[in-house]
């Protein structure tokens, strides 16, 4: 099945607020790669920057991941981690502010895609609470 990720990286006028968003392709062999299919531009958050929307066939052994970060104003980042099936349901959201993580929908059976995905950006995280 077609499932759609964003990528867009995007910032204010007043360059205090920006977003940050990325699409990863995890496989159960813990490979992670970026997302390759057919991208759409669309309109970003904020006014400089570009964003697209992606579609791609994730295949049955392989989750599909959508990352967002945004900055705040006192330069403070703040997110959430989705995990999608093969099939484009909704498996797990975690919170990310003030480098913790939270889960907030979904089973924590999960967890080790999120904890791949920010071993391998090298997110600053001072607790984790997924499980």
């Amino acid at each position: 099945m077609v499932v759609k990720l964003i990528e867009e990286l995007s910032k204010s006028k007043s360059k205090r607020h920006a977003i940050r968003r990325m699409g990863f392709i995890v496989k159960e062999t813990c490979e992670i790669e970026r997302p390759r299919g057919r991208s759409i531009p669309i309109k970003p958050l904020y006014a400089q920057g570009e964003a697209h929307e992606v579609y791609v066939n994730i295949p049955p052994d392989a989750y599909a991941v959508q990352l967002i970060m945004i900055k705040c104003l006192r330069n403070r980042v703040k997110g959430c981690i989705e995990v999608f099936s093969s099939d484009g349901r909704l498996l797990l959201r975690v919170k990310y502010q003030k480098f913790k993580v939270r889960k907030s929908v979904g089973d924590s059976k999960y967890s080790w895609i999120v904890d791949k995905i920010i071993k391998h950006l090298k997110i600053p995280v001072r607790r984790m609470n997924i499980k």
